[in-house]
Formats: structure tokens, sequence, C-alpha cells
């Protein structure tokens, strides 16, 4: 898929909370440094100090500067809700988007949203399909992208939203 040029590139704040899993940690920042879209940056909170995630958070920031981790004090909370309203109070980005240890993102998975933004001035969030896999990922960056914009919630429909089944994730 070729790159997507916005009008105005607006910064994305990657929030990611890890629970130390280095080599999910990995593959999921490996999947961030290969977006086409290349204004964002990337807040790694690690529950608690581990040194095999550190080395490995150490060595990615050393190659990729948009990329910072923070350790969470205990006094900010435990799990991963905690951890990313931490990381929100780091973030500088317009944009958020809270990202996991065991995810992946395609390549065009940040500049299809930031664009659905841009198409769609009144959303004040997006939300998009995932899918679940097994071991190593097997789809490629050309498999056709299932994201688009459904429709966004206001006062005037923000009780049917709730009250109907109508799942988000976090991503």
């Amino acid at each position: 898929m070729s790159e997507l040029v916005l009008s105005n590139p607006s910064k994305v704040s990657i929030v990611l909370a890890t629970m130390h899993r280095p080599l999910y940690l990995q593959t999921a920042l490996e999947s961030i440094t290969k977006q086409d879209y290349k204004n964002w940056e990337c807040i790694v909170i690690m529950e608690y100090d581990h040194e095999p995630t550190k080395v490995l958070l150490d060595e990615f920031s050393q190659l990729d500067s948009r990329i910072t981790y923070f350790i969470k004090p205990s006094t900010a909370g435990k799990g991963v809700s905690n951890s990313r309203n931490f990381g929100l109070q780091k973030t500088s980005g317009r944009f958020v988007q809270f990202f996991d240890d065991d995810d992946v993102m395609l390549p065009f998975h940040i500049s299809m949203k930031v664009k659905l933004f841009e198409d769609n001035p009144q959303a004040d969030f997006v939300v998009c399909k995932l899918g679940g896999f097994y071991n190593e990922y097997k789809g490629t960056c050309n498999d056709p992208p299932s994201y688009g914009f459904e429709g966004w919630i206001n006062q005037s429909n923000i009780n049917t939203f709730f009250q109907q089944d109508y799942k988000i994730n976090s991503c």
C-alpha cells in the first residue's frame, strides 16, 4: 500500500502498556516502527522494573528517538487501565492510539485512522476492526484494510450506544 499523503500531518501518541513479555513487545514495536505514517511517538509504560524488558526498550529507544518508556510508579495503581492513564500524562500528540505489548499494527494502521479523522472532522474517535492470530502473523501489508468510518457518538445517540451490544476495543 502506498503512503497516504495527509494535508496536515498530526502527531499520534501511541501509549503502549507492557506486562513484561519482551518477545511480544519486540514484535509490537517492530510493527510500530514500520508505520507508513511517520509523525508518531510511542510511550511504553512498564508495569514495574523488569530488566529484560528494559534492555529491549533501551535498544529500541536508541534506534528510534520516537520511542520512550517509563516505569509506572506504584502510586499510579496496578493494571493496564492505570498504565494507559499514566501514559496519557506523557503524550504530546493530537491523537492517541492505545496499544498493548501483544498487539501488531499493519503498516497502514495509523495513516488510515488519521485519514478517517480528516475525512470526518465531527468524530471524536475512530474504531477499526481487528483480527486475531496465533503464533506468527501470516498476512501481508497488502491485505485489504477493513477500516471504515461507521458513525460517531454524540449527545443524541449516546444512550442508544450504551444500551446496545456495540463493542469497542482499546485499539
